[in-house]
């Protein structure tokens, strides 16, 4: 689709003093580093750096351990109690910003608004497209395989598409998906 075609710039004339602040900071890194940079000096430090391959790391980590301590069921236990704690917030939020009229139209309309009657407006589309194509080909497959209706699906978590697609982000609608799932008889060792 050649998104970019017809943008018309020249990288050597553009100029980058806008970007440098970004830019001024950054290493290369070997491989070596690069992994080595993936532990954290401490728990909490890769939180509240935001450092989310090390928060990835110790999710994962976690979760061998806590999968590890079958008669360590407090633990479990709490760990899922902590989990419905934090889903709980995030639902709290994503109420109140849903009782605002229009609250989740804002992002996809802006970009939109902001890419018409621009070369990159193709690449917008093509990412719509993919979507909806990953949609229809791969979860219908999966849809089909399993004898449930795609249609049906989408229309049962059609809430959480919506905050998916106003917010840009998966992640508020995780917890709300999960639960969804669950109802439909996907066990907690799965959704989870």
């Amino acid at each position: 689709m050649q998104p970019g075609r017809g943008i018309n710039a020249d990288p050597a004339s553009l100029d980058t003093r806008s970007i440098a602040q970004y830019t001024t900071g950054a290493v290369h890194t070997g491989t070596t580093d690069f992994l080595l940079n993936i532990i954290p000096d401490s728990f909490l430090g890769a939180f509240t750096r935001g450092e989310m391959l090390q928060v990835l790391l110790l999710a994962i980590l976690s979760g061998i351990a806590l999968a590890t301590l079958r008669g360590e069921q407090k633990l479990v236990a709490l760990a899922d109690s902590l989990s419905q704690f934090f889903f709980k917030l995030v639902a709290l939020v994503m109420e109140q910003r849903l009782s605002e009229p229009l609250a989740l139209w804002p992002s996809p309309s802006a970009a939109t608004a902001s890419v018409r009657f621009s070369p990159s407006e193709k690449l917008l589309l093509c990412c719509y497209a993919t979507s909806i194509t990953f949609i229809v080909i791969v979860l219908g497959t999966i849809c089909w395989a399993n004898g449930v209706s795609l249609w049906r699906f989408v229309v049962y978590i059609r809430e959480e598409l919506l905050i998916v697609i106003g917010t840009s982000s998966s992640e508020p609608a995780l917890p709300r998906l999960m639960l969804k799932l669950e109802n439909l008889g996907c066990s907690k060792a799965i959704t989870g």
